[in-house]
């Protein structure tokens, strides 16, 4: 993975804060964080397939800092 060089982007850099994530969350059909669990899924299962770059697969859920999403007020 590119782990190594990633940045996150901005946007959802910014959505560490509940209040951006909630008027981000609006440009994807969700409601909730959670509401992206079951793409999340659908690629540690492999019933998708990761992007790739270069022969190198992209995890999106890194680029975006799922696991940061919402942490903050």
């Amino acid at each position: 993975m590119l782990e190594d060089s990633m940045v996150l982007f901005e946007v959802f850099a910014r959505a560490q804060s509940t209040v951006f994530f909630n008027r981000l969350k609006v440009v994807f059909p969700i409601d909730s964080k959670d509401d992206l669990l079951t793409l999340k899924e659908a690629f540690k299962s492999e019933k998708l397939l990761l992007p790739e770059w270069h022969h190198q697969a992209i995890d999106p859920f890194a680029l975006i800092g799922y696991d940061e999403l919402t942490s903050l007020p």
